[in-house]
């Protein structure tokens, strides 16, 4: 299925919310803590607010078109789900969103300051410094 066909389902059923989300690209941070060099993907974090949980995480190569539309679709899908709020910083990822999220029914804001996000990758900086 493309995007606007799972896009178009979705819309026909009646989906719950759950919560406040927050969504980020960030550079993939695994790849160069491996030895493997600068990396030229980004990881697009999906999480929810209020208990850090990790609702998705994608790496993908950095000039990918719409990646983060297709992670936050399947996220929706996997979890049968939408975000009460999504929660953005970025205003082109904001500009990128907005149309799902208009057309899913559900709200989307730009914040200045995440919750969860940063507390993620912290813990995943943490895990990877641990590394023989």
């Amino acid at each position: 299925m493309t995007i606007e066909e799972d896009i178009a389902e979705m819309q026909r059923h009646d989906i719950e919310t759950l919560g406040r989300w927050e969504i980020a690209q960030v550079p993939e941070p695994i790849s160069a803590s491996f030895g493997g060099g600068e990396t030229s993907l980004t990881l697009t974090l999906v999480v929810h607010a209020e208990s850090d949980f990790i609702l998705s995480s994608h790496a993908a190569p950095a000039d990918e078109k719409n990646s983060a539309t297709a992670t936050l679709v399947e996220v929706i899908k996997k979890h049968g789900v939408f975000p009460e709020t999504l929660a953005v910083k970025d205003q082109a990822l904001f500009d990128e969103l907005e149309p799902i999220a208009h057309a899913l029914g559900f709200n989307i804001e730009r914040t200045s300051r995440f919750r969860a996000i940063p507390e993620v990758l912290r813990a995943m900086t943490r895990l990877l410094s641990k590394r023989p």
